[in-house]
This record gives C-alpha cells, structure tokens and sequence, in this order.
C-alpha cells in the first residue's frame, strides 16, 4: 500500500508492506480498536480477519486500484493505492 499526501510545505510518501497491514497482529489492533471505541459499527469483530483477507486477496489480483484521490481548493492532495 502506498499513501501520498502532498501539502505546500510538505511532501509524504509512506510504502507500507502487505503483511504489515493484512497480517494477524493488524487484525487484532483493528479488533481492539472496534470493540473499544466503536462497538456499534457494522463490521462484527470476528469478520476482521475475513475482511483483511479479502483485501489482500483484492490487492494481489488489483494491484496499483486507488483507494482514495483527495484534491482540495488550495492544492493538498491525498492518494492511497494497493
């Protein structure tokens, strides 16, 4: 995964390995972070590892889909792809 933000004094490019963000231990932050402080969400806690996995599965077979394309008034630019 690839995040670009891009900013008038700043420039951020971060490149993130897939077994960083579809690996168990994302999964179980992700949990945490859903049980913690959104309990009413509508992904149950025990999809997570499913939904990571269809993510993964999504960025083998897609690789390079954009899955945000911000651009504001004043030129700041948002961009993250598989």
């Amino acid at each position: 995964m690839k995040i670009i933000v891009r900013t008038k004094e700043k420039k951020l490019r971060l490149w993130l390995p897939g077994s960083l963000l579809y690996g168990r231990i994302s999964a179980r932050i992700a949990i945490a972070a859903i049980t913690k402080y959104a309990p009413g969400c509508g992904i149950p806690p025990k999809e997570m590892g499913l939904l990571l996995a269809a993510l993964r599965d999504f960025a083998r077979a897609h690789p390079g889909w954009q899955l945000v394309d911000l651009q504001s008034h004043d030129g700041d630019i948002v961009r993250i792809t598989l």
